[in-house]
């Protein structure tokens, strides 16, 4: 057996328990709702076999269209806003030492740890109207004209979860930059120092280019928690109006558990799971691509 066989056969044997886990814990739960997307299936009887009528109604439907719209607007705000916004403040402490770093990271890192319900009731009573914190600053700032009725009002529901939900995992995001940062080999940055770099200089020159593998890990997680969107939704404004707020995975919680269609759930759930694997291999693809080792 020559020495190239013998690195693949290595390389299986240590790979096999990482596929083992995937196939069991992925691959294995999708299979049967790929086979029941394919019947009128009420979640115990299997009454026909009805082809891909599923997911034409399903791709038919614009209430599950709306709903995937709001997903991928939730998750660019988080792409944009709550993604960058926890590198800016990660660069921030890393580079400005100080005794109040420690209280900032952990009242920061705080609301990620709370439960999804205690913080929805809490973000409920800020959007209050008339009677609500958010509403009350706007008074005080004497900009009335800009109070809505924020979780009803079609203009800005949406917008309001987005918020609820960025301000919860900002601070989750902000430690796991920060963790990357301080990998980094301090040699860098009195390299840096030497040259007399800036704040700038030293970000975008040094510290995001040795972090990618954590970038490319936030926007795993940013996407993977955005896509599975469902608690904040149900508590805040429970889909409304209407179906204005929902997400797909609220979108096929009712259409399963009220309306009894698991066929078209599961087609649903078949569709999204699609679309987060490409999106996982685009991440995968484009960012750190190549592997950074230290010198």
């Amino acid at each position: 057996m020559d020495h190239h066989t013998r690195s693949k056969i290595s390389i299986m044997i240590f790979t096999l328990p990482a596929i083992l886990l995937f196939s069991v814990f992925i691959i294995y739960p999708l299979l049967p709702t790929l086979f029941y997307s394919f019947f009128d299936y009420n979640g115990s009887i299997a009454k026909g076999f009805v082809g891909i009528e599923n997911y034409l109604e399903t791709l038919q439907d614009p209430v599950f269209w709306n709903s995937l719209s709001n997903v991928w607007r939730l998750m660019l705000a988080q792409y944009f806003l709550g993604g960058p916004l926890a590198l800016l403040l990660a660069l921030i402490l890393s580079y400005n030492s100080s005794k109040l770093n420690m209280a900032f990271k952990t009242i920061a890192f705080l609301p990620s740890i709370l439960s999804v319900t205690v913080i929805c009731l809490l973000w409920s009573m800020i959007y209050r109207a008339d009677q609500g914190l958010l509403d009350r600053l706007l008074m005080l700032v004497g900009k009335e004209d800009w109070i809505k009725t924020w979780l009803v009002d079609l203009s800005t529901v949406n917008w309001s979860i987005a918020a609820v939900i960025i301000w919860q995992y900002i601070g989750f995001n902000l430690i796991l930059f920060y963790a990357g940062i301080k990998s980094i080999p301090h040699t860098f940055y009195e390299a840096a120092k030497v040259e007399g770099a800036s704040f700038l200089q030293v970000s975008t020159k040094i510290t995001i280019p040795l972090i990618q593998e954590i970038i490319r890990f936030v926007l795993i997680l940013i996407t993977a928690g955005t896509m599975g969107t469902f608690a904040h939704i149900q508590v805040l404004t429970n889909g409304g109006p209407g179906d204005v707020s929902r997400s797909v995975v609220f979108h096929l919680y009712f259409k399963a558990f009220q309306l009894f269609d698991f066929g078209g759930a599961n087609s649903i759930t078949v569709i999204f799971a699609i679309q987060g694997f490409i999106i996982f291999a685009l991440i995968s693809r484009f960012i750190a691509r190549e592997r950074i080792e230290y010198t």
